[in-house]
């Protein structure tokens, strides 16, 4: 799964999104078919990025990828998987002015973690959280 989403999001990078959705679809799938759970949270939530980012955009597509990673994550007890499609959800929600959604899902997932935790993929959520708060 990992050169998939790798392979993915260089297709996309290239203009080439159909390619790259396709590619993750096929990713999906496998997991699916196999029961592999390994990254199953990360693959849809990059199939939730592509939707969001290629041309002719289908916000409902992305969400729903969004939702479903954020659900794989919380059937593994993934909190760093739940973490980045959460924020990636609420990034869209953001988007398109659902700034309260947007707090709510944060203020959860953050509160989940320690005061002092401060990896990368936090600092981003907190900070996105921040912005919700300052408007």
């Amino acid at each position: 799964p990992m050169v998939s989403v790798i392979e993915a999001r260089a297709l996309a990078a290239a203009g080439e999104h159909d390619r790259a959705l396709a590619l993750l679809r096929d990713t999906q799938r496998q997991q699916d078919a196999s029961g592999e759970r390994w990254m199953a949270a990360e693959v849809w939530r990059v199939i939730g990025d592509m939707h969001q980012r290629m041309p002719g955009a289908d916000r409902a597509a992305a969400e729903a990828a969004y939702q479903r990673a954020i659900d794989l994550a919380r059937e593994q007890a993934a909190r760093s998987w739940e973490l980045r499609a959460a924020t990636s959800l609420a990034r869209l929600w953001l988007e398109h002015g659902e700034r309260q959604r947007a707090a709510e899902l944060l203020g959860r997932i953050c509160d989940g973690f320690a005061a002092q935790a401060d990896g990368a993929d936090l600092v981003d959520a907190r900070r996105l959280l921040a912005a919700t708060r300052s408007h």
